[in-house]
């Protein structure tokens, strides 16, 4: 489990900095990379199934139709919202399950 909570805990940061922040398309190359990089190390871990049941809930129409004008944009909030899920199922299960 404490395998996850690092790389899930790097995958909000990233995605969270990136939504603060006016990236031209290289820097929107470099993070999707990187957050890419983060989510092969995490189904690449041997408690891959702790992140399995986490991917953020269905959004509204209105949700989609304001992120589906800009991609990388609706990636970073769906990125944000499963690493920081990801990062506090792990700390609960790490304090009340050991």
């Amino acid at each position: 489990m404490k395998k996850l909570k690092t790389p899930a805990g790097k995958g909000a940061s990233v995605a969270q900095q990136a939504l603060k922040s006016k990236l031209d398309a290289g820097k929107q190359n470099k993070i999707l990379k990187e957050l890419d990089e983060i989510m092969r190390r995490i189904t690449d871990s041997e408690v891959k199934e702790t992140a399995g049941f986490l991917f953020p809930a269905e959004k509204t129409d209105s949700e989609n139709e304001n992120t589906a004008k800009d991609s990388f944009q609706a990636y970073l909030e769906s990125a944000n919202k499963l690493f920081t899920s990801l990062a506090q199922t792990v700390e609960f299960n790490l304090e009340n399950l050991n």
